[in-house]
């Protein structure tokens, strides 16, 4: 049968009560019939029959998470004091009073027998090695699962000077992943930082801009804007893939190869050089080795009333990767009223014994020659 603690602790209290009622009753009955009382090898004895060890039970059950057995009264046999005749023993009367003890209160039984003695030893024990449940109410947690997490994403556009679209794509359970962009038949690869974020600058190519974003998975996000300033620049486009070693560069105002009015990666200038009315500007996109790659040449067609127009020309560096053999490109020509003219580029690459030199294709979209400096 269980017990509870509360109850255990009220029937040790009136045990240790009754205990000391009793000790109290020893000592006046003594004054006056003097007798010899053994020893209970320190604990006091009480007069109900069989009441230390039920006292002793009970202390085991109090302190039952210790495992301990301890007798009711933890105190060295008192010595028998011999009697002064001057001064009057210690009687009830002189006593601090006793509390008497509950009507209610439960009776002891006199000598438990041993089925009942095996059931409370056992609910003392019991606390030991089964705990109490806690009471107090709490929320159960649900650890968040992996395969339930979404990826939340956002792709955006905004229009900039010099007719540019600022992009920005925000995935987070992409981050550091490779992205391909599109564009109007323009295509460039980037990567996203580790909160999954990229933001990029992409020249225009039509007025109703339409950008693709194609994920890992062949997931693909758009965004789209309507550039009117479009119609102010002529527009020439480069696009390969991999370690091919292509660039682009232009020549304005009858410029020579390297001096000021030479437009290139080196040199790139940016879009305020344009509205200034001063020339073009070069954008290149693409992070990646392997992967897709543009460069863009913007050049205002204001500035064609005032010289002749930027020559443009393509080069491809012979390097170690592409040295004998094929590589490819794709051209991308934007002229305001005329739409976008788009054709393959093909150059073979001399042997590697090359590498270090320029292939150069020169006046495009003709064709004119192919030099090796």
């Amino acid at each position: 049968m269980q017990i509870s603690i509360k109850r255990l602790r009220a029937m040790t209290g009136i045990a240790v009560v009754a205990a000391a009622a009793a000790s109290g009753f020893f000592m006046q009955r003594s004054a006056s019939a003097p007798q010899s009382w053994p020893a209970m090898d320190g604990a006091v004895a009480l007069a109900v029959p069989g009441a230390a060890s039920q006292a002793t039970v009970l202390t085991q059950m109090e302190n039952a998470g210790a495992a301990v057995a301890a007798p009711l009264v933890q105190s060295p046999a008192a010595p028998v004091l011999p009697r002064i005749p001057d001064e009057p023993m210690v009687t009830r009367a002189v006593s601090r009073p006793m509390p008497l003890l509950s009507a209610t209160a439960p009776i002891l039984p006199d000598a438990p027998s041993a089925p009942q003695s095996e059931v409370m030893l056992l609910a003392a024990t019991q606390p030991a090695s089964v705990p109490l449940p806690d009471m107090r109410e709490s929320e159960p947690s649900i650890a968040p699962s992996a395969t339930d997490q979404t990826c939340e994403m956002g792709f955006t556009s905004v229009a900039a000077r010099g007719a540019m679209v600022e992009l920005t794509l925000e995935a987070p359970c992409l981050a550091g992943q490779e992205v391909e962009f599109a564009h109007a038949g323009m295509r460039f690869s980037a990567h996203l930082d580790r909160n999954g974020m990229v933001e990029l600058v992409v020249p225009a190519l039509q007025e109703n801009a339409v950008f693709d974003a194609i994920l890992p998975d062949g997931q693909r996000v758009s965004t789209e804007i309507l550039m009117l300033t479009m119609s102010d620049y002529q527009r020439t486009a480069l696009t390969w893939r991999g370690q091919a070693g292509f660039g682009l560069y232009a020549l304005e105002d009858n410029a020579t190869y390297g001096s000021a009015g030479m437009v290139s990666a080196e040199q790139p200038y940016g879009p305020d050089r344009a509205i200034s009315g001063e020339g073009g500007f070069l954008t290149m996109l693409g992070d990646s080795a392997d992967g897709l790659h543009a460069v863009i040449y913007s050049w205002p067609v204001r500035l064609g009333d005032f010289g002749p127009p930027p020559e443009i020309s393509i080069e491809a560096e012979v390097l170690a990767q592409n040295c004998d053999r094929e590589i490819k490109a794709s051209v991308m020509r934007v002229e305001p009223g005329k739409g976008i003219e788009k054709q393959p580029l093909s150059m073979v690459v001399p042997g590697c014994d090359a590498v270090g030199s320029y292939l150069v294709l020169k006046n495009l979209p003709q064709a004119v020659r192919i030099a090796t400096n």
